[in-house]
């Protein structure tokens, strides 16, 4: 056991009607050292009175009591306060809707750290949790004094992204294998990240949001199945402490949607903001959606893969760099091709290939996403007043573009779309991380 978590066995003192239902409280505490060691003296000495006492986890370090009780674990003990313990792992595994193998993995957690004991049940003799208490109670401050309800505490356990209620994301957390309430935290992410600007043709995005909801399903319930370590190495990654950091991942997606407000501004007020919408649109493209382009490319492979794929090894190139949207997408592509038909419906493939489609700019009218970054953080352009030239270089084999402000305007309204779409997923992405990884805590600068 973690020299940060101390348990206190309960104890049924002199077995009277208050005794027993003190001695059927379980504490899930977090305190201060000096209030852990207080609180198990004063346990010991109720012990040596014959006094009854509940069983009590103490934690004196916050990240590790956030990292165990996650809000798949506290619901896991929510329901084995309701139930009492079950005939079998198997039968727990059922009624909670998880897999069995996480759902062991917690029991065998939470067995170590003290919270219930193990015991032999059913005719197979498995050793399941002996549940004694029948009430808990959540302990956030120094003293037994200040509790909180179960559900509570897990309000303390995860960075949330600013869209949602802490009881939203709290909610969709507890309930990470439900699909439907998945999609539904999608698609409020869409719309929050919208906003009130200018809207056409969005008809496909709830199949693009769905989609998106059976692949993070699939690939995290074959993480916490198969390949935990590679969650440890995603939290690491997440979290600032492992080999690839994202830093506009936790930056607040308001920020970023007040520069498209001043854009549209000046563009109300019958000025041609090119150079300011060429600048937004190359940052958008590099910051956001290429990022999360390859959270959903890491998110496809896995689903399928022999061995999960390692979330920092597969941001970069072989030369350490971060890949770039065209390599993105021809790994999608191929992915889509050869590896898709177990995972997404014939319509979902369509649908997905629909998406991809939208960045690629294989039409003679359109540009690529990729190239479009490209031409701009390179500077390969040249600004009139009435117009833009892009493409300039190698001057023999360029493909020069003279495009008017209004298709700037149309391609940077464009390029929000794509990543108010690709935010849906993102927050879908970091919600399955928190509940299958145990919480992310980012170690913010």
């Amino acid at each position: 056991m973690p020299k940060q978590i101390h348990v206190v066995a309960e104890s049924l003192g002199k077995g009277t009607h208050e005794d027993m239902a003190i001695s059927q409280t379980l504490y899930l505490s977090c305190v201060t050292p000096q209030d852990a060691k207080n609180i198990a003296g004063d346990a010991r000495a109720r012990k040596q009175l014959d006094r009854a006492c509940p069983r009590i986890v103490l934690f004196t370090d916050p990240r590790g009591f956030r990292r165990v009780l996650t809000p798949l674990r506290l619901k896991l003990i929510s329901h084995l306060t309701s139930h009492g313990t079950p005939d079998s792992v198997h039968q727990l595994s059922r009624a909670l809707g998880r897999d069995y193998h996480t759902v062991l993995k917690d029991v065998e957690l939470l067995a170590q750290i003290g919270v219930f004991s193990l015991t032999k049940k059913g005719p197979k003799g498995g050793e399941v949790p002996s549940v004694k208490w029948k009430e808990v109670r959540m302990v956030i401050a120094p003293s037994l004094g200040q509790m909180s309800k179960l559900s509570d505490i897990a309000s303390h356990t995860q960075t949330k992204p600013g869209a949602f209620s802490m009881q939203e994301w709290i909610d969709a957390l507890e309930n990470i294998e439900d699909l439907r309430r998945v999609v539904a935290l999608g698609r409020k992410a869409y719309e929050a990240h919208w906003g009130d600007f200018p809207r056409g043709d969005d008809s496909r995005v709830d199949s693009w949001i769905r989609i998106f909801a059976v692949l993070l399903n699939q690939a995290f319930k074959r993480l916490g199945t198969d390949d935990p370590e590679i969650l440890t190495e995603l939290k690491d990654c997440l979290e600032w402490k492992g080999r690839f950091m994202e830093p506009a991942l936790w930056e607040p997606a308001e920020l970023g949607g007040s520069i498209h407000k001043i854009a549209e501004d000046l563009i109300a007020a019958g000025q041609k903001p090119m150079l300011l919408e060429l600048l937004v649109i190359s940052h958008e493209l590099e910051t956001h959606v290429r990022p999360n382009l390859v959270r959903t490319w890491w998110v496809a492979e896995t689903t399928t893969a022999i061995q999960g794929p390692k979330y920092g090894d597969f941001q970069l190139d072989a030369q350490g760099r971060q890949i770039s949207i065209g390599q993105v997408l021809a790994g999608l592509h191929a992915w889509l091709t050869h590896h898709s038909s177990g995972i997404l419906s014939a319509e979902d493939s369509l649908h997905f290939e629909e998406l991809l489609t939208n960045f690629a700019g294989d039409e003679v009218d359109q540009v690529s996403a990729d190239d479009l970054r490209n031409w701009i953080a390179h500077r390969d352009f040249i600004l009139f007043p009435e117009r833009v030239v892009l493409s300039l270089h190698p001057r023999k084999k360029a493909r020069r573009l003279s495009v008017e402000p209004s298709t700037i305007t149309e391609w940077r309204r464009f390029t929000l779309s794509l990543m108010s779409v690709l935010y849906a997923f993102q927050v879908m992405f970091l919600a399955h991380a928190a509940a299958w990884c145990g919480g992310i805590e980012p170690d913010l600068p």
